[in-house]
């Protein structure tokens, strides 16, 4: 049986080339077990390393709640990109982001259920000395 070409699927992926050691793969996980009902979360993730520059790249972001929630990441002005979905999506950085050192990463999530829910939010990246 010959397979049509909507019957095939490929995926590709393209990571940057990692030289070592001016540069580290850099991942970030967060999770909150209790975020209230019509409640934003704040959460400071990461601060950027003197010497150093971080660039992301994506991630994803969950729920365990049936409502469509949100999620937005900031760390400069000007750069919230926000994200809303229903269980888990994920994120992206179109081009990649740049965080120079010093600056900070904020985690919001915004639980628009009228329950409790647990959700969270990856991110990876690299992570480059200058």
């Amino acid at each position: 049986m010959r397979q049509t070409p909507e019957a095939i699927r490929v995926i590709s992926t393209h990571l940057p080339s990692i030289r070592r050691p001016l540069q580290h793969e850099w991942r970030y996980l967060w999770v909150v077990d209790e975020i209230p009902p019509r409640k934003v979360v704040v959460y400071k993730a990461y601060t950027i390393p003197r010497g150093f520059r971080l660039l992301l790249k994506g991630g994803g972001c969950f729920s365990t709640g049936g409502q469509i929630q949100k999620v937005w990441v900031t760390a400069v002005p000007g750069f919230s990109p926000d994200y809303w979905f229903t269980r888990a999506e994920a994120v992206t950085f179109e081009p990649s982001c740049e965080l120079l050192s010093g600056q900070t990463l904020l985690f919001y999530f915004f639980n628009n259920s009228t329950k409790k829910c647990r959700g969270g939010i990856a991110l990876i990246g690299v992570l480059e000395m200058v």
